[in-house]
């Protein structure tokens, strides 16, 4: 798994955001790991955490249910 200990929040978001909890099996984790580090293989300098990635793949999946992908 990803070591994200030095990962820092925002103080205050940008827009007005809701904020939500899951619990998520190991394995899914894992796979969201595996996700971010590609990206981050992918485009280097990025800032790409797994709440980034959560919100990638969740728009994705809705977009793509609701008929188009983003």
């Amino acid at each position: 798994m990803l070591d994200m200990s030095n990962r820092t929040t925002p103080k205050t978001p940008a827009k007005r955001e809701i904020q939500i909890g899951v619990r998520l099996p190991q394995s899914l984790v894992a796979d969201l790991d595996s996700y971010v580090a590609r990206r981050l293989a992918d485009e280097p300098g990025i800032d790409f955490t797994r709440s980034a990635a959560v919100r990638v793949l969740l728009s994705k999946a809705l977009a793509a249910e609701q008929g188009g992908v983003k």
